[in-house]
C-alpha cells in the first residue's frame, strides 16, 4: 500500500481515484450481509469508466454531509485527546497494484484506519442504543483494513453533544474482510475487461493501472 500526500477533497485526489473504485463505495461491491458479490456493481464499473472518460457526478452533499465535513477534524482531535491515540491526516491509500484505493478520515501508527462519521443526532443515538458497527458502513471500514493491510481499524461516531458521550469501536479483520478482498479483485478484473471491451487501444490512456501490469507481465 502507498500513500499518497495529497488533501481530501482537492483536484489532485479526484484525480487519482477517477478511474478506480474506492473504499466508499465498495459496499456497492458486496453485500454486507452475506458478503457475497453484489449484483449492483455492474452499475458501478459503467460509473467508473463514464468518471475516467470525463463524466462528473452532480452531487451537492446533504446535511448530514456538510455537518461531518465541519465536524471531523473536531473528532479527530477529541479522539486523541480522550483516548491518547495518535491519528493523523492522511491523502489517498492506493493498493500496490494502483487498481483501488482508500480515503481514511485519519491513520494511525502501524497504517490502523480510522473513519469518522458525525451523523444528524437522532441516527447516533440509534447506533448507540444497537452498540455495534452500522451495517451501512460495515464494507467501509473493512475496505480500509484490506486496502491498508492492516488487523484493525477504528469507527468513531462522533455526536457533538455535552450530554453524551462518542462511540469508538475497534473492529478487527474476519472472514469478511477477505470475502471483501476477493469482491474487489473480482470486481477490478470486470472493469478491466469491460474497459478494454469498450473502449479498445484507448483503454491504456484511460486506464494506466492496467496498462503498467501488462507492460510489466510482457516484459517477465
Amino acid at each position: 500500500m502507498k500513500i499518497i500526500d495529497v488533501v481530501q477533497g482537492s483536484p489532485e485526489w479526484y484525480k487519482i481515484r477517477r478511474s478506480i473504485p474506492t473504499g466508499s463505495e465498495f459496499g456497492r461491491i458486496i453485500t454486507p450481509g452475506k458478503g457475497e458479490y453484489a449484483a449492483g456493481a455492474e452499475n458501478y464499473v459503467a460509473e467508473i469508466i463514464a468518471a475516467a472518460l470525463g463524466w462528473q457526478p452532480n452531487f451537492q452533499g446533504t446535511p448530514d454531509t456538510q455537518r461531518g465535513n465541519y465536524l471531523e477534524k473536531e473528532a479527530v482531535r477529541w479522539l486523541n485527546l480522550r483516548h491518547g491515540l495518535d491519528a493523523k491526516e492522511v491523502g489517498f491509500c492506493l493498493s500496490d497494484c494502483g487498481r483501488y484505493g482508500a480515503s481514511p478520515d485519519g491513520m494511525l501508527p502501524g497504517n490502523v484506519p480510522l473513519e469518522v462519521k458525525c451523523p444528524a443526532l437522532h441516527t447516533f443515538l440509534k447506533w448507540r442504543m444497537a452498540n455495534v458497527l452500522p451495517q451501512d458502513h460495515k464494507a467501509q471500514i473493512h475496505a480500509e483494513m484490506f486496502v491498508c493491510e492492516s488487523d484493525e481499524a477504528y469507527f468513531l461516531a462522533y455526536a457533538d453533544s455535552p450530554s453524551l458521550d462518542n462511540m469508538l469501536i475497534n473492529v478487527k479483520r474476519s472472514k469478511f474482510t477477505d470475502a471483501l478482498g476477493e469482491c474487489v479483485l473480482k470486481f477490478v478484473d470486470r472493469l478491466k475487461e469491460v474497459a478494454e471491451e469498450l473502449l479498445g487501444e484507448e483503454m491504456e490512456f484511460y486506464f494506466p493501472q492496467y496498462a503498467t501490469a501488462t507492460k510489466e507481465g510482457a516484459a517477465a
